[in-house]
Formats: C-alpha cells, structure tokens, sequence
C-alpha cells in the first residue's frame, strides 16, 4: 500500500526523447525509519530529475522537512550540506533544531546531490536560486539559513543577493574566499600521505592540525573526483559490499578510512545496479566554482553567526577581515579541537553556539 504515486514526465532539450517516471511512497515506512519522537512530523519529496540543462529560477530540490510539535512560532531553518554530502547527514541534528527552536526545519539535497535534480552547471548563484525556488514552492519569504562547507557557501551567496529572504544566517567552517590549490609543499603532502591514519581520530593524531588542513582543503578535490570517476562496479551481491570495494578502489587518493567512509555513502542501489548518488561529471566540470566564492560589494546587514573548527583550514583569522566586510554584524566562534566536519567533532558545543544563536531575540545579537 502507497500513500502517494508522484508522476513525472519530460523531454529533453530538443523535445527528441520523452521519459516517465512513476515514484511510489509509503508515508509510514519513511516515519517509522526517520522518525521515532511523535513530536516531530516528518515530510519527504521523492524527487530525482534528470536535466539537461538548468531551469529558469532555479531547480526543484529534494528535501526532507522537520516541523515541531506546536505550530511554529518563528521563520523556518534551511540547513544546507557541503560537497559530496546530502541531507541525510543532518536528519539528526535538523530534529533537534525543530524540537528545540519550536521552528520547522527544512533539509534539502543540493543540485547534483542525493535525490535532487542532475543539471550540467552549478555554481552559488545557481545554488542560491534553487533554495528561493524552495521557498516560494514552500510558502516562505523568510527563513533562518544554516549552511556547512559547500552549503556555508550557498548560504552567503543567498544572504548577499536577496537579503531579504535571509531572517539570520549561520555558516560553518567555510570562508567567503577561495580556498587555492598548493597551499602546502610537495614534500609535506607525500610525507603525509605516508602517515597510517587508518583508524585514528584525525584529532587526536601527530599534528593533527597540519594533517586535517591537507585532507580537507579542496585542492584535494580534483584527486578526489578523479578516484570517485575510476570506481568500477562488478556484481557485489550487497550494497555494503559495493561501498567496501569503492572505498579499496579509491584509496589511492584518499588514504584517510574516515574521510573514504563518507564518500562512498554516495554509492547508491538502484534495480540491482550499483551507481553515485551524486552526479560525478558534473562536480568535476564545476570544480572550479564550487572551490572558489564570488566577489561581492554589497553587504548582508543581518544578524550572523560563524562556526570555525580550530583544527581546520577552511576558516581561519585571515579571512576576519573579508568576514566582516560582508557581514557587519558577524560573530564568530571557533570549537577547539574541531575539524571541518565541526558538528561530527565536537556535536554538543555546536549544538549549543547553534541552538543558542536561532533562539536568541534579533536585538540581543550583537557582533563581537
């Protein structure tokens, strides 16, 4: 028994080839896997579309959505992944936002991520425009927008073009800058290549520090793309199975264990075949976008929070300066002993910095 049949139909570009999809959802099988509080009333759209190219105004993404118990009293929270990630990553943290902030809480795939649309192009206007096109199809002209990495980036983009659709903004761990390849020698990455990490809390290791910044900056990404490009599938009886032989497959070019553990949750089953998730081409063919951030002039006035990993390289005091230029009245708060992924290392001290900072009245935020 299915509680919706969604019907999709489309023609690609030159109106040659026609396709239909049928997607069959069983609401109580979603709840009962997501959801076990009765407080919180949990939401999916199946949706996968293949793309040519982009739509005008933005693609339709796919999310989950989180409401509280009572009706919300307050603007909605969008909370938006990074690179190679997908809203699933956050389904714990996003539950906790909606029970403790009494807000809805939205959690979308980006383009050519998870379940959302597959398009040739992307970059943060791009990305900007498909979360607008997320608000008007859901009714909101305001919402709180949190965005880690990749989603951080997204997250200011949104904020600088139409501040008005941005209540308050939270980023984490990623600067309004570009982050360039060749940040470290030559020397230094082999020699830390070579390190046994397998494992090993990236915290708790031999300059860890040094190490993090190297396996986290994204002129490893290209390395990254490159291996995830090489994965061959050969009839692994089991989706476990298949992540195991990607990840020995691409442990050429990425020989942390943690960090290949969270690619290959992107290998996906789909009639008993094995395939990415994410649409590979396309991020390699806009690498380039997505590890640089746009130039700006003008500002996003409101109030805005900023959460560092004091391990990690993606945020660090040299980009204050470009911070506040574009957000006045930012704060800015680093977790020690965090790395990029700051709400995996350190979960309840982000908890807390983010819970306190959506619950906090407008007039007593203030920047520091």
């Amino acid at each position: 028994m299915y509680d919706y049949c969604l019907d999709f139909t489309f023609t690609s570009f030159n109106n040659s080839n026609v396709c239909s999809i049928k997607l069959y959802v069983n609401m109580n099988v979603i709840r009962r896997s997501l959801c076990k509080s009765r407080q919180i009333k949990v939401h999916y759209l199946l949706q996968r579309l293949y793309c040519t190219d982009d739509l005008e105004g933005g693609v339709p993404l796919s999310f989950w959505s989180f409401e509280p118990a009572e009706p919300a009293q307050n603007q909605p929270v969008i909370i938006m992944h990074g690179l190679f990630g997908s809203n699933h990553n956050w389904t714990a943290i996003s539950k906790k936002v909606a029970r403790a902030t009494s807000r809805r809480v939205l959690v979308p795939d980006a383009r050519n991520h998870g379940r959302s649309p597959h398009t040739h192009y992307m970059d943060y206007s791009l990305m900007s425009e498909d979360i607008q096109l997320l608000m008007r199809r859901e009714g909101i002209s305001q919402a709180a927008i949190v965005g880690h990495s990749m989603g951080g980036r997204t997250a200011m983009a949104l904020a600088l073009n139409k501040n008005s659709a941005v209540e308050r903004l939270v980023v984490v761990d990623v600067a309004p800058t570009r982050m360039e390849a060749g940040t470290f020698s030559p020397e230094y990455r082999q020699a830390t290549r070579r390190a046994t990490l397998k494992g090993t809390s990236l915290s708790t290791i031999k300059h860890a520090q040094e190490v993090e910044r190297i396996l986290e900056t994204p002129s490893n990404f290209p390395e990254y793309v490159k291996a995830l490009l090489q994965v061959r599938f050969d009839g692994e009886p089991t989706l476990l199975e298949a992540r195991r032989s990607a990840s020995d497959q691409i442990a050429w070019a990425v020989e942390n264990e943690l960090i290949r553990a969270f690619l290959v949750t992107n290998v996906t089953e789909e009639n008993g075949i094995y395939g990415w998730k994410c649409n590979l081409k396309a991020i390699a063919a806009n690498l380039n976008h997505i590890t640089a951030f746009t130039s700006f002039n003008q500002q996003y006035s409101g109030d805005t929070l900023f959460i560092g990993g004091g391990n990690s390289a993606y945020f660090t005091k040299a980009d204050y300066p470009e911070v506040y230029r574009l957000f006045p009245r930012a704060q800015i708060v680093n977790i020690d002993g965090a790395g990029h992924w700051v709400h995996y290392d350190k979960p309840h001290e982000f908890m807390q910095h983010l819970i306190s900072f959506l619950n906090a009245p407008s007039d007593q935020l203030q920047s520091t």
